[in-house]
């Protein structure tokens, strides 16, 4: 199996977790548990970290001007 195999099985995948995570939304509370958040989720990311937000921003620029540590989304803006 290459690389090429495996991206209906990747597609396949991402499409049920998808799947279940548009199902359950209205089910959960808003924002949900940050470190869960995927890459393109800032809305929900704004929602995780309520008023919090633009302080998280202002320290996130502070201290991480390059986005060192990306792999929890930041809301867009607070």
């Amino acid at each position: 199996m290459g690389p090429a195999d495996n991206t209906d099985e990747v597609a396949h995948h991402r499409d049920w977790a998808d799947t279940v995570y548009s199902e359950l939304g209205p089910h959960t509370l808003s924002g949900g548990y940050p470190n869960l958040i995927g890459p393109g989720q800032t809305g929900q990311a704004h929602a995780a970290y309520g008023p919090s937000a633009s302080r998280l921003l202002a320290i996130n620029r502070r201290y991480d001007p390059r986005n060192v540590f990306s792999a929890t989304p930041l809301p867009s803006s607070a």
